[in-house]
């Protein structure tokens, strides 16, 4: 779960946008769902 956690963080890093950018958010969302479907 760390692991994912991390490359979560390493993807939105690389897209170089600020944390409050909606592109972030979503981007962010769609990552957190793809961690939580991947995990159960």
């Amino acid at each position: 779960m760390a692991t994912l956690e991390t490359l979560r963080n390493q993807v939105l890093f690389e897209l170089k946008l600020g944390k409050q950018a909606p592109g972030y958010k979503a981007a962010q969302k769609a990552l957190n769902h793809f961690i939580v479907k991947l995990s159960s």
